[in-house]
């Protein structure tokens, strides 16, 4: 009894060390790049690579098979994302010089049945132990002094913002479940931002050519539809939808 007993138990100290593994891979080319890597949890995968100078990338993990992949290519971009949660997956893709870029990932350990929705259960679920997972945020970069952020919490929330040209801005904020949001720009010194707070919201902005550009939109509530597709110079466009299922479209050209 007590050889089986003690087969069990270390059998089951190697299942627990075998889940408990983080793997991180950290590849860099030329000269005075800076990466730094946190992780803590179960079953996290942090890449970066860069190839370039005076590069900077960050990633802190705390969760549940969370993915972190960071390419940089080019001179003083930087790079950061803090995860934590379930199965969250981020990626940031920079070239040229001087970009930044940023990505958080929210889902807090579950502690009791309670939310502050007033709901009996979390309205994210509980996946893997916390509040929230699944979500996907993409940034790709290129060009000079770009500035991208997304900031999810939630669940399945999809975050897109792909920006070419110099000195634009794109910001997402997600907040619910299964929202969607993309933001595409070129040109010079255009700015984007997109917040959702509910449930199934669709938002997408597109600044595809020009100078000065400017488009918001904020969601609050559930399945509404927001798109902006903006050309030329000096346009500026604000959606604001509250409630469900309300539909607007915007386009500017000069």
């Amino acid at each position: 009894m007590k050889k089986v007993i003690l087969s069990v138990s270390v059998m089951l100290v190697s299942l627990i060390a075998f889940a408990q593994g983080n793997v991180s891979k950290v590849n860099q080319y030329d000269s005075e790049n800076s990466t730094s890597v946190t992780q803590s949890g179960m079953d996290n995968e942090t890449n970066v690579d860069q190839d370039g100078h005076h590069n900077d990338a960050n990633v802190d993990q705390d969760g549940t098979n969370l993915k972190a992949f960071v390419v940089q290519t080019g001179d003083k971009n930087d790079s950061n994302i803090d995860q934590t949660g379930y199965e969250n997956k981020s990626t940031i893709k920079q070239d040229d010089s001087d970009n930044h870029a940023s990505i958080e990932q929210k889902g807090d350990r579950r502690h009791g049945d309670g939310d502050d929705h007033g709901h009996g259960t979390s309205r994210y679920g509980d996946y893997g132990g916390y509040q929230g997972g699944e979500n996907v945020a993409f940034i790709d970069q290129s060009g000079h002094d770009n500035d991208a952020n997304i900031d999810q919490d939630g669940y399945k929330n999809d975050a897109n913002i792909t920006q070419s040209g110099r000195d634009g801005e794109a910001k997402i904020d997600q907040k619910g479940e299964k929202n969607e949001a993309t933001i595409e720009q070129g040109g010079r010194d255009n700015e984007a931002d997109i917040n959702q707070d509910g449930n199934e919201n669709k938002a997408e902005v597109f600044q595809l050519l020009g100078y000065d550009n400017e488009s918001d939109i904020r969601q609050d509530g559930d399945n509404n539809y927001a798109k902006t597709t903006q050309y030329g110079d000096h346009q500026e466009s604000d959606i604001f939808q509250s409630g469900d299922g309300n539909s607007a479209t915007v386009v500017q050209s000069n």
